[in-house]
């Protein structure tokens, strides 16, 4: 576990890494945060990353 969380880099995020990110001529803020530190609904000026360690195929309708 822990050698999957040291290949997480923050140049992964791409266009939002740096604090900011710009679309349209407006600049917005970002702050990175950890998942646990989202909140329910809208979370305003923050970003989190992280990667997908498992995929689970299901055919039913409701997984189990």
């Amino acid at each position: 576990m822990l050698r999957i969380l040291q290949s997480i880099e923050s140049k992964q995020l791409g266009p939002y890494e740096g604090g900011c990110y710009t679309a349209n001529n407006k600049t917005v803020k970002l702050e990175p945060v950890a998942l646990k530190k989202l909140q329910l609904g809208i979370n305003l000026e923050k970003v989190v990353l992280g990667k997908v360690v498992c995929s689970v195929h299901n055919d039913d309708v409701v997984p189990l």
